[in-house]
């Protein structure tokens, strides 16, 4: 039910996405503008530059010859994985100029995830006027009438989300990277299985955060994160599913589309789905609480009929306020 009628209602509004797309295009050029202030005069000073470069280079050697068919995909990760620890291990030597790089990138990563996250509440609230009262907002006036609480949002997600990603980096190239010593070229698909699993898990465990503070807006931030947790346990199948298929979906355009369209496609997926991840977190709470929505102008969906009944959202409901109140 939530990916159907998330679509849906994407495809009957697909001007905010070219909106979206001009928001973290935006993010970006920011972060990317303070990431090259940073980073080239602090790689300049780097004492052994030319060896870092070295390996930088065979690294995109590998790449070509790959794309030549001139080495096996399992040949090729292997060097590309050899020359990376060699490279990690030049860094290593200059202990200081490592931690600052490593320093400066989680805090780039931290103020991407703040800007992108002002917009995630933003979205969150124009598709829930649109769902619950077919009333349009403009993206900037909707962005501007929101930006205090839509700053309080993004900072405190950004402070949870930031060591979550980390972790399931880690986790996912661990695993890629160990068991292709074992397996071999099978340890990619586990490793894409993995990440899309984690990064659902992610997805879902946030999926009532905005719907809450929307309907209870005197609640605090972090507050309305713990009892939004509640919510997302009635529905836990539905949004698993709904996340994991987003999810592998958008990795699958990416890795086919990226050289085609020279990286304009890591814009235009992100932007597609986080309106389509509002409107899926929206659609489980109205699930929840019995609520009909519009999925166009015309058309309203009663969530009643499609098989959670009235009596159950009523259960679910009193539980709910049960463990919040």
């Amino acid at each position: 039910m939530e990916l159907k009628h998330s679509v849906s209602f994407m495809i009957g509004n697909m001007g905010y996405l070219g909106k979206i797309f001009v928001w973290l295009l935006v993010c970006m050029l920011i972060v990317g503008g303070l990431a090259a202030a940073i980073y080239i005069p602090a790689g300049n000073a780097i004492e052994n530059k030319a060896e870092i470069l070295e390996e930088i280079d065979h690294i995109k050697g590998t790449f070509e010859r790959f794309v030549r068919d001139e080495i096996s995909l399992f040949d090729g990760f292997a060097d590309i994985e050899q020359h990376i620890v060699k490279g990690i291990q030049a860094l290593l030597s200059n202990a200081g100029a490592m931690a600052g790089f490593i320093i400066a990138a989680i805090v780039l990563y931290c103020l991407y995830l703040f800007l992108t996250g002002i917009c995630h509440y933003t979205i969150g609230f124009i598709t829930n006027e649109l769902m619950t009262s077919n009333t349009r907002y403009g993206f900037v006036a909707a962005t501007l009438k929101n930006i205090k609480t839509s700053s309080k949002f993004a900072l405190c997600k950004m402070l949870i989300t930031c060591p979550l990603d980390l972790a399931i980096v880690t986790v996912v190239c661990a695993t890629g990277f160990g068991l292709m010593k074992l397996i071999g070229f099978p340890a990619l698909a586990v490793a894409l299985v993995l990440g899309v699993g984690l990064f659902s898990f992610r997805a879902m465990l946030f999926a009532g955060w905005i719907p809450r503070m929307l309907y209870n807006p005197e609640e605090k931030v972090f507050s309305a994160f713990s009892r939004s947790v509640a919510s997302v346990r009635q529905n836990f199948g539905g949004f698993f599913k709904t996340f994991a298929t987003i999810f592998f979906t958008a990795y699958c355009c990416v890795a086919a589309l990226t050289v085609p369209t020279f990286g304009v496609v890591n814009l235009l997926v992100p932007s597609t789905y986080f309106f389509v991840l509002r409107s899926v977190e929206l659609i489980g709470y109205y699930k929840l609480n019995g609520m009909s929505f519009y999925v166009d102008p015309r058309t309203v969906v009663n969530t009643i009929e499609y098989g959670y009944r009235k009596e159950n959202q009523t259960e679910a409901t009193d539980e709910y306020n049960d463990i919040n109140y």
